[in-house]
């Protein structure tokens, strides 16, 4: 595993790196957001997505030229586990509300409110997984969302924000991501991982947005 001597006064090596964690979606959120978590010193990740690394992920997403055509998974898994020595386990298949989560977080980064509703779905009905965080985001904005299972005021207040997708904005192909808004994101989604492995207070389901339009931080109530 790689040394994390420089955060071990905020986050215990022994507790980051005993704890479980499932990514669905190897996109702009989850891939960065797998490498965020192995930097940090998560001992063990799976990660669920069925999609291949095209040249056009290479600008927002966390791949390189060499891994065109090798499945999202399979690149993360290869490079994250050498360069870290975390154990990553890559699902290259859709998770949906049929899906068995065991780890203590499950973090959502698809792109559809019909995935996320699949996701929620299977968190609720599975009782093993104690955190939820939802990742979303346009080209330069986004939202994070933490749900505790012990508290039904989150779990009611995440439920609220899920619409269908034929309600959701519809950006161009060329204004869907960004590679600073997708860092943004996903280094918000390690912290509140840390926040919550270390017992700090955190405001369940409360977003956090991020806007890089006007470039401002919001926590909404």
């Amino acid at each position: 595993m790689i040394d994390t001597t420089r955060q071990s006064g905020i986050i215990s090596d022994e507790v980051v790196r005993e704890t479980s964690v499932v990514i669905v979606g190897a996109g702009a959120i989850g891939s960065h957001a797998c490498e965020a978590l192995t930097k940090m010193g998560v001992g063990k990740i799976r990660i669920f997505d069925d999609d291949t690394v095209e040249s056009h992920n290479l600008a927002n997403q966390g791949y390189f030229i060499p891994e065109i055509g090798y499945k999202k998974v399979e690149a993360l898994s290869a490079r994250l586990s050498a360069g870290t020595g975390a154990e990553i386990i890559g699902c290259a298949e859709r998770a949906d509300g049929s899906t068995k989560f065991t780890e203590t977080f499950v973090i959502s980064a698809v792109d559809s409110m019909s995935s996320r509703e699949a996701l929620w779905e299977s968190f609720r009905m599975n009782s093993t997984s104690r955190y939820f965080i939802d990742g979303r985001m346009g080209a330069r904005f986004g939202q994070v969302f933490f749900v505790d299972r012990r508290d039904e005021d989150s779990i009611t207040t995440y439920g609220n924000s899920l619409f269908p997708d034929s309600e959701g904005y519809q950006a161009p192909c060329t204004e869907k991501a960004t590679i600073f808004c997708a860092y943004g994101i996903s280094s918000f989604i390690a912290a509140i991982v840390a926040k919550a492995l270390i017992g700090e207070e955190i405001e369940n389901c409360c977003p956090v947005d991020i806007d890089f339009d006007g470039i401002y931080l919001n926590k909404n109530s």
